[in-house]
């Protein structure tokens, strides 16, 4: 069995090389390397903190006098205790978000597979002209209908799992110069519009600090203004924001790469929405427990005993 130097070696008189130090470990040498993360824990079941976050919902487009819907958010799902099998790989799929359109795209989901059995997070709720939000991770917001009714959103959790992965979109306005309404985040409900002619928000997202620092994932896209607006809903941190007033501001925003915000919505005489942000993987183990090989290329992020291995592509990784 190999070995560093830097506890010297015990036993048999060792022989050494360039390539090779042989030698023999006693208790207390293998327990030295073991602090000091130079051997992994054999035998183990490493145990990992685990986010899966699947791509946003597009936001809509504005409709003849009202504000467009905002995208729903990719559902956010994490594990504290994921325990994974020595010597198994898991395959990691990166969800993308979705289009933006008068009809937008869902987002597409997200994962985490050993050996097809998938801990899965679902892509955002789209959202329809004239018609309700679609379901997703978290559900699309409702656009008006044309004749001054209130439309809903969409519902949230698609995977009927618990804790939810998502909230509901919120609802139009109910007149022909509403704003939209909302998409749903992780941490709250897209804002109904009511009766105002303004973009509504985009539901909250949740807040990770895995890495030492503060990332929010899975926020709801907001909603265009109406005609007559002065502002459009507000997309939080990395979701996108509405559509305001005319010109350059008329346009919905899109969602920030890997952070699973649903796209902003356009503001009303067809004004175009932003598209919905791709998902993310990310897992933190100790560095005792790390894996022995990695694909797709992840961000290594060194905090304290630990190692985070951030996913923003399709890839592997065997323990």
């Amino acid at each position: 069995m190999g070995k560093t130097n830097e506890f010297g070696f015990v036993g048999d008189v060792p022989t050494m090389s360039k390539s090779s130090n042989k030698g023999k470990f006693n208790t207390t040498d293998k327990n030295n390397l073991d602090k000091v993360g130079k051997l992994a824990s054999a035998g183990a079941t490493p145990i990992l903190d685990l986010i899966v976050v699947a791509g946003g919902g597009g936001g809509g487009r504005g409709l003849a006098y009202g504000g467009g819907a905002g995208g729903g958010a990719g559902g956010f799902r994490q594990d504290l205790t994921k325990t994974v099998t020595r010597g198994s790989t898991i395959t990691i799929t990166i969800g993308a978000g979705g289009a933006a359109g008068f009809n937008s795209a869902n987002g597409s989901p997200s994962s985490w597979d050993t050996n097809g059995t998938a801990f899965e997070s679902s892509g955002g709720g789209r959202v329809h002209a004239y018609n309700p939000g679609n379901t997703g991770g978290s559900g699309g917001g409702g656009s008006h209908d044309g004749n001054g009714n209130c439309v809903g959103g969409g519902a949230g959790n698609a995977g009927s799992y618990s804790p939810s992965e998502g909230s509901a979109g919120g609802s139009s306005g109910a007149a022909n110069f509403a704003g939209g309404g909302g998409g749903g985040g992780i941490g709250s409900v897209g804002s109904a519009c009511g009766t105002s002619g303004n973009g509504r928000a985009g539901g909250s997202g949740k807040e990770v600090t895995m890495t030492g620092t503060s990332l929010f994932f899975s926020e709801g896209g907001g909603a265009g203004g109406g005609a007559n607006s002065s502002s459009g809903g507000s997309g939080r941190n990395n979701a996108g924001s509405g559509g305001s007033q005319n010109g350059a501001n008329a346009v919905g925003n899109a969602a920030t790469a890997n952070f699973g915000g649903g796209g902003g919505a356009g503001k009303a005489y067809s004004s175009v929405g932003g598209a919905g942000a791709s998902g993310r993987v990310m897992f933190k183990v100790a560095k005792s427990d790390k894996p022995t090989s990695v694909t797709g290329s992840p961000t290594i992020i060194d905090v304290g005993d630990n190692l985070v291995y951030d996913f923003t592509a399709t890839g592997t990784v065997t323990f």
